[in-house]
């Protein structure tokens, strides 16, 4: 079952994979990270994908997957370091019907995918296996 719901910001996560009712922490200076300039509040909710062609260029609408979760701000928090962190909590898998990008943020429409039974989708897998194997070999370089 799939219900339809409004445009949500983008947050685009290259080092990690998130899943619903999974947490993930980012750390990040907001001087630095342009995705995370914009503010974001406690409870704010987003859509996470994870890009899997990450080349550090500009990036491609066309690239992105069109399977993300939802996902809540359940903490923001400035640590002494200087950077701020953030804790997600993956709430729902959606499906994004299209990409929207304002000249600073990437924002999306969505469905809610309810009640997925089988494997993961072929994208999903290939970004699993694309995360996977970055964190690997960045695990294994000097």
């Amino acid at each position: 079952m799939i219900t339809n719901n409004d445009k949500l910001r983008v947050l685009i996560i290259n080092d990690m994979v998130i899943f619903p009712n999974n947490e993930v922490r980012i750390e990040y200076d907001k001087n630095l990270d342009k995705q995370m300039n914009e503010t974001f509040d406690c409870d704010d909710e987003l859509i996470l994908i994870v890009n899997p062609i990450d080349d550090g260029e500009k990036i491609d609408i066309m690239s992105l997957p069109n399977i993300g979760v939802l996902g809540r701000i359940k903490l923001k928090l400035n640590v002494p370091n200087g950077k701020t962190r953030v804790v997600i909590e993956g709430l729902e898998r959606v499906e994004i019907n299209n990409y929207i990008f304002d000249n600073k943020n990437y924002s999306a429409n969505y469905n809610i995918i309810e009640n997925i039974e089988g494997d993961l989708d072929n994208l999903e897998e290939k970004i699993l296996i694309t995360t996977s194997c970055k964190a690997a070999i960045k695990a294994n370089t000097p």
